[in-house]
């Protein structure tokens, strides 16, 4: 049984969605789910916690195909932390719906699912957490039930979901014809020799970017973010990708060692970044526009990415994650607020917003300055390293481009602050629920402290990619 201690997180929230599932079957407590899912969550992190002192012990590989090391760790007690955020800004929107336990019960799954993502060291195991991944955000995607855009969202994104897993699968089909293994240690002296693996990288890599919302394959992106229920858009927009990151991080650096990559992720990047930023500019939905964002900002860490085999690459990697998370679920925050007032999303909404919630449109405009990286907010120190990287590892170019996108980027950001302070003189005041206002001070709070106090921040992901 002390084997399976590494997995106490992943076994305690899989627990926690049980028991939010036999309490809505019963039709009990259901007006506490929101505050029974936060305390499986804390439960799980005390769980990532506890796996630091496990780490000397435990480090490596377990069961073949299960890493245990300070990277996962990280992403999953990022993840878990993201997730209470979620629940934050669902326990309002979600209210007296239709399946209210469930939801909650599945984003448990979801959140386990993304910690197994980040764990996986094997063919299998990666192709299972993906799936499991993808079939509970199907799920989540088309929880509205009674509104069209949440079911076309979800079929949608399950077509996409369907035919980039085949290729996956595919490709991981491939890589053990040629290596006659499962493991990615096992894969790389097979895979060094053969020209057919280069066919399998590519079908695997298409994977990759379906998770990670690369082009060409974002597609499916701005149709769910706006169908979606809100909360899951602010879900998808993160944590898939998080794991995804750190699950491509191991594929690349252990099956295919080595510069002949780098090339490839860096275009991928330049694509990535500049399509999403372009099409961003032209939505009038909130919801989409920070769709779009997501891919732009998929572009960025893409740049990292082809990075990742110096250290400053893997560091900046995982560190823009602190403060995307925070900018990024606060304005999925405020699209709340705007839409339990207003009924909807569209930029017209956000109107006069000063006048009729100055706690959100002051909130917005922090949260959209960060996400552009302007001095002042945590975005900035995420966009400074990348961007220091990108020059220290002679890839002038691609930091050019990322400053550029980042210029581009603030015609759409700063088009909302137009609207909320610029358009309009005042309107109806806007009720803000005392759980929507916890999380836009939590993410307020941390996107000015990474800021003007990023040491520790800086000091734990450090520390989560020297662990051992």
């Amino acid at each position: 049984m002390e084997r399976f201690l590494p997995l106490l997180p992943e076994m305690t929230l899989l627990v926690g969605a049980i028991f939010c599932l036999v309490l809505d079957l019963l039709g009990r407590e259901r007006e506490y789910m929101s505050a029974i899912t936060i305390g499986a969550l804390l439960v799980a992190l005390e769980g990532v916690i506890a796996g630091v002192s496990l780490l000397p012990i435990y480090w490596g590989t377990i069961f073949g195909c299960f890493a245990f090391d300070g990277i996962a760790l990280f992403v999953k007690g990022v993840c878990i932390v993201g997730m209470m955020l979620i629940v934050l800004i669902s326990e309002r929107y979600m209210r007296g719906r239709e399946y209210e336990g469930e939801y909650y019960a599945f984003l448990l799954l979801s959140t386990m699912a993304m910690c197994l993502l980040a764990s996986a060291y094997d063919f299998l195991f990666l192709y299972i957490s993906i799936e499991f991944l993808s079939i509970v955000s199907y799920i989540l995607a088309g929880y509205l039930r009674d509104k069209p855009k949440s079911g076309e969202a979800a079929l949608k994104y399950f077509l996409f979901g369907v035919v980039l897993s085949a290729t996956m699968l595919y490709g991981i089909s491939i890589l053990y014809g040629i290596s006659g293994g499962l493991s990615f240690s096992s894969a790389f002296p097979s895979l060094k020799e053969s020209d057919l693996a280069k066919l399998a990288f590519v079908l695997v890599l298409a994977g990759f970017c379906f998770k990670i919302a690369a082009v060409p394959f974002h597609m499916w992106v701005p149709d769910v973010f706006e169908g979606a229920p809100t909360p899951v858009s602010a879900l998808l927009s993160l944590f898939p990708k998080l794991s995804a990151f750190l699950a491509l991080f191991r594929f690349l650096t252990t099956c295919y060692p080595g510069r002949d990559w780098v090339l490839l992720i860096a275009w991928l990047s330049f694509l990535t970044m500049t399509v999403g930023n372009l099409v961003a500019i032209q939505q009038r939905n909130i919801k989409r526009l920070l769709g779009y964002s997501t891919i732009a900002h998929a572009g960025y860490l893409l740049i990292a990415l082809a990075l990742s085999q110096s250290y400053w690459g893997r560091f900046s990697l995982f560190f823009y994650f602190l403060p995307y998370l925070f900018a990024n679920i606060g304005a999925f925050a405020v699209a709340i607020v705007v839409s339990l007032g207003e009924g909807k999303e569209d930029l017209e909404d956000f109107t006069g917003l000063i006048y009729r919630s100055p706690l959100s449109a002051t909130a917005m405009t922090l949260f959209l300055l960060s996400l552009i990286g302007i001095p002042g907010t945590g975005g900035f120190v995420g966009k400074l390293f990348i961007f220091a990287t990108a020059i220290k590892e002679n890839m002038a170019w691609l930091a050019i481009v990322f400053l550029l996108n980042c210029v581009v980027s603030a015609f759409y950001y700063l088009k909302v602050v137009r609207e909320m302070f610029l358009r309009g003189n005042g309107g109806d005041k806007l009720k803000e629920p005392l759980s929507l206002k916890l999380a836009l001070g939590i993410c307020l709070a941390f996107t000015l402290l990474i800021m003007f106090y990023p040491h520790p921040f800086i000091l734990l992901v450090q520390a989560s990619l020297s662990s051992r």
